[in-house]
């Protein structure tokens, strides 16, 4: 149940979550004053929402918010707001086709994703998002877009995969790293809204982590590495072509 905030040079200790869970999703990757998680487990599928506000990173409290209409974990999310947010995919135990859409206030049933995906993140907004990877009946390297009604095909990833993250502000910058297919994995694909291309690869072989920021300025924390396995505290971040150690988790 703990929880983080990034100050831009080191990670602090804020209030913790209501409900502690496992595999939930992340509505918001830009900020961290004003935030978003849903879903997960207990190990029991869980519809819950909780929203974080604050008027400083490190000073703020977490409250409830509506339930999912499908219970689910490992929910692909897209958002850059606390007020504009998809939950994609996931499983119940089964994988999900079903797509919700918060506006701060409910949830609203949106079109489902024409492959049954979980485990993977997208970036963008909920009228400009895409996500790629994951897992239909094995590692995925499909690709998806969403323009605020309906679904597209975009162009495959390079290395098919999931538990990756990802993060970008429109579906024409997206950054996505990390990740599992039969081994950890430390590749970084960039999307330039057609095709996938390799960057520099991310300093550890992991999967889990957390993602935030944009193609060009991301930030991500923690995860489960190789060698190991093991849980890992480390941090790192990405300015458009390579990546840097940054400040561990507190």
């Amino acid at each position: 149940s703990d929880a983080f905030a990034w100050d831009g040079i080191a990670f602090k200790g804020v209030n913790k979550i209501q409900t502690a869970r496992f595999y939930g999703g992340v509505g918001s990757q830009g900020t961290s004053t004003s935030h978003l998680f849903m879903g997960g487990r207990t190990p029991t599928y869980l519809p819950n929402t909780e929203e974080w506000n604050c008027a400083s990173y490190n000073i703020g409290a977490w409250s409830r918010g509506p339930d999912f209409a499908t219970a689910r974990a490992a929910i692909i999310s897209i958002g850059r707001s606390q007020n504009a947010a998809l939950g994609i995919g996931g499983y119940t135990p089964t994988n999900v086709a079903c797509v919700e859409e918060y506006n701060g206030l409910v949830w609203s049933a949106r079109t489902a994703t024409p492959t049954v995906r979980s485990r993977t993140n997208g970036g963008g907004t909920t009228n400009d998002g895409v996500f790629g990877g994951g897992y239909i009946n094995d590692y995925s390297l499909v690709t998806e877009h969403w323009n605020g009604t309906s679904w597209s095909a975009g162009g495959n990833m390079i290395q098919a995969r999931l538990a990756t993250t990802a993060t970008g502000a429109t579906s024409n910058a997206v950054l996505n790293f990390g990740g599992l297919c039969g081994s950890y994995r430390n590749e970084t694909e960039e999307y330039n809204g057609t095709g996938w291309t390799s960057s520099g690869s991310y300093p550890l072989y992991v999967y889990h982590n957390v993602g935030c920021g944009t193609e060009t300025a991301g930030l991500v924390c923690g995860g489960n590495k190789t060698p190991g396995p093991a849980y890992t505290d480390v941090t790192n971040e990405y300015d458009g072509s390579s990546w840097t150690s940054g400040g561990s988790l507190a």
